[in-house]
């Protein structure tokens, strides 16, 4: 916000890009005494809601206790009144001094927003960009982001006015061998149990003229054409003489 360079307290906190590797509250203290240091914004981002929530109230709990801070929390305020509340402390200054940190006459305030639409993420980027051209109203943000839309802010011009804090996925934070389950194990005592299917009926005996006929079909051999030949003339007989 106001080009400062990096503090040891910019250094202790930018580990928190991701999830950091300091205690919570060690983390918190240092965000905090860094948002006191020196006027920057940040960005809590989170895809658990509850888990942001929660770390966003440990925050401002830290900045009123130890950091001595005022703290307004805003998350279902309309554009047109945080706008307004930012022009009443800029009527009071002039463009010069407006645009000069050192000249302010307000005590620094945090405003925590919610930003989970996309309507909050312009609201916010609205804000941001009127506090960074106009310092002296001495205001820092504290955004309760969901990833997508933290991500599309950060990647603008705004990025650098901001501390992007990510908290782990829940989904993450568990084993990929705990989040499946193990197929169970086979019973070595008990042998395998063989699928029987039930046996077919068999087919009905062949008549006798069916057999005939299949002999036809496929003799075997000429002594059984000659057999048959003879049966098939007996039989033309008896049907003859009834």
């Amino acid at each position: 916000m106001s080009g400062q360079g990096c503090s040891p307290v910019c250094e202790k906190v930018d580990a928190m890009n991701t999830w950091p590797e300091l205690d919570r509250r060690s983390a918190i203290q240092a965000l905090a005494e860094r948002i006191g240091q020196e006027a920057c914004h940040v960005a809590l981002i989170g895809r658990d809601l509850n888990a942001v929530d929660d770390m966003g109230r440990r925050l401002v709990q830290t900045l009123r206790q130890d950091s001595g801070l005022e703290v307004q929390v805003l998350l279902d305020v309309e554009s047109d009144v945080l706008m307004g509340r930012v022009n009443q402390r800029l009527s009071s200054l002039s463009l010069h001094d407006a645009r000069d940190a050192s000249r302010s006459r307000f005590a620094p305030q945090v405003w925590v927003l919610q930003v989970h639409e996309a309507a909050q993420s312009r609201q916010a980027e609205m804000l941001a960009r009127t506090i960074r051209d106009f310092p002296a109203v001495n205001l820092r943000l504290l955004l309760l982001m969901t990833p997508a839309l933290a991500d599309e802010l950060l990647a603008g011009a705004l990025a650098r006015a901001f501390v992007p804090w990510r908290l782990p996925d829940p989904a993450s934070l568990l084993d990929d061998n705990d989040t499946a389950l193990p197929s169970p194990a086979p019973d070595l005592d008990e042998p395998p149990q063989a699928t029987s299917k039930a046996p077919s009926p068999a087919p009905p005996p062949a008549s006798l003229f069916e057999r005939v006929r299949a002999g036809l079909r496929y003799p075997p051999e000429p002594r059984m054409v000659a057999l048959i030949a003879v049966t098939l003339l007996l039989v033309s007989l008896l049907v003859r003489c009834v």
